[in-house]
């Protein structure tokens, strides 16, 4: 079970948000294909861009056989900020990678939510699911405030911490942990890992995927989106050092990107 502190709600003026995803999951829409025209009217205002793509995945089974499965995905992009939404049959994401604020996350995923039970049925939904993704980058923090940095300023020592029997000056390490937390249950990965663009450097991944399997009531999935992000912050302020707040309390440069 996590024991998360109580901590007070707070927007800082900048974070290191690489994505932010809610989906909810339901059971298969076969008649969805066919009204993607209905589900678009109902967001196309703010999402007016379209593309759609095939999908195919294996599943395997225990005993060793697979099952091939189709899908097709819908995608709906915002041509103002970097956010979209993705339905396929039986699930709908919006992927943010701008976030700034819960309540423009809320008003998004809502009005997805809205348009498939308007523009396709009312759908049975199994699970919901809110994921905030960071990437703590040393060396930009150390550039934006002028100085050189430690992990230990960035993150606190206990997700840090390696066993003596590694030796390593700079160790990459990847962890899992996952709990119950009521409701549902919450997935934390973290760790040291290469840059994408320079496998000589390192950043420190805060991967929070807060979710609620079982039965999920529509009506209450915005409040449930709202104590879910108060949980993800809980953890992702425990885990967070004082340089990393210092860098978050300061505005974004006008000349640097997100």
């Amino acid at each position: 079970m996590w024991r998360l502190p109580q901590v007070d709600r707070r927007r800082y003026p900048r974070n290191s948000l690489e994505v932010v995803l809610a989906q909810v999951r339901f059971h298969p829409i076969l008649k969805l294909p066919s009204r993607i025209g209905e589900f678009q009217e109902h967001v196309r205002e703010r999402f007016p861009s379209y593309a759609d793509e095939h999908l195919k995945s294996v599943e395997v089974f225990p005993d060793g056989t697979t099952q091939v499965r189709s899908d097709q995905l819908f995608r709906f992009a915002s041509v103002l900020a970097p956010r979209h939404i993705q339905l396929t049959t039986t699930s709908l994401t919006l992927e943010v990678r701008d976030y700034n604020r819960r309540e423009d996350l809320s008003a998004d995923f809502s009005l997805g939510l809205h348009a498939l039970t308007k523009g396709v049925g009312v759908p049975s939904f199994f699970r919901l699911g809110l994921r905030f993704v960071n990437a703590v980058s040393r060396e930009r923090i150390g550039a934006d405030l002028g100085r050189e940095v430690t992990w230990s300023e960035l993150v606190t020592e206990d997700f840090l911490r390696t066993p003596r029997l590694f030796d390593a000056d700079l160790p990459r390490s990847y962890h899992e942990l996952t709990a119950p937390l009521t409701p549902g249950a919450l997935t934390f990965r973290y760790g040291l890992l290469p840059t994408p663009q320079a496998s000589d450097r390192l950043y420190f991944r805060f991967d929070m995927d807060r979710y609620l399997e079982g039965v999920v009531d529509a009506s209450g999935i915005p409040d449930l989106l709202a104590k879910f992000t108060d949980d993800c912050f809980a953890l992702f302020e425990s885990a967070s050092a004082t340089t990393l707040r210092e860098w978050m309390e300061q505005s974004e440069p006008k000349n640097h990107g997100a």
